[in-house]
């Protein structure tokens, strides 16, 4: 599912871009209306971070989102299509450009990510920070700590949880799950056609066909939001094994 910049992004890149010393050429509201992307250049410090457990999450999400791409519009369409081939090497330059240490705080353990963007091209560095932030908000928003330290998962299901969908009262099982984006090409008819609501998130399930301590067999895959999910058994699978 492409990226793309909502409107209030690209006003925020616009005054970050104007107040550096390499972009006095950009005009407001023209940063994907420019002949040669790649003249703009800017300085850009960001860094987090996030609870160390998180780490392996983090990466899978991070990769998952670059590899989905960005759509770069431009006036002149030989250049975008230039600045789309260019733009994933890019970003694999800039995302060798962290550093990463380790600190601790009320006793769980974190990573902290900075990055020093020195004089980079302008769109990489955009769309890298931004795909950056949409990690971190997905990882705030589903998952948390106690009082004790003990992590907290804010889904309303879980992979390996046993359910069922609106349409069909079989027994699933919770594949994975595919986290959303908003500000993505495909978002609005994905939100519309699984009636997505208060999570961005969709569930991939597998329909259970038969199931003993040695074998399980699955059926059907289907893709479902919570809202067209209901429990099934409230167990999951190893508890039902068992």
């Amino acid at each position: 599912m492409s990226r793309f910049l909502s409107k209030s992004e690209i006003l925020f890149w616009e005054e970050k871009i104007k107040d550096s010393s390499y972009s006095n050429s950009l005009v407001s509201g023209q940063l994907y209306n420019i002949d040669n992307p790649s003249s703009l250049k800017i300085n850009y410090r960001f860094s987090f971070s996030i609870a160390k457990n998180h780490e392996s999450r983090f990466e899978i999400l991070l990769n998952n989102f670059l590899e989905e791409g960005f759509t770069v519009k431009h006036s002149n369409q030989n250049c975008s299509k230039r600045s789309e081939m260019n733009l994933r090497k890019e970003i694999s330059t800039l995302k060798q450009l962290q550093e990463k240490n380790i600190h601790q705080i009320k006793k769980i353990d974190y990573i902290n990510y900075k990055y020093n963007f020195n004089y980079v091209p302008v769109l990489p560095c955009i769309h890298f920070v931004q795909t950056l932030k949409d990690v971190i908000e997905i990882i705030s928003n589903y998952w948390a700590f106690d009082e004790e330290g003990n992590e907290i998962c804010n889904m309303k299901y879980s992979t390996g949880q046993i359910v069922s969908l609106d349409w069909d009262k079989s027994d699933y099982i919770i594949d994975s799950i595919l986290y959303l984006r908003r500000n993505t090409d495909q978002f609005e008819s994905l939100e519309k056609r699984y009636k997505i609501e208060d999570e961005l998130l969709l569930y991939r399930l597998s329909k259970i066909i038969s199931f003993n301590q040695q074998v399980i067999e699955f059926g059907n895959q289907e893709l479902a939001s919570s809202s067209q999910i209901t429990p099934s058994r409230g167990e999951r699978l190893d508890e039902l094994l068992g």
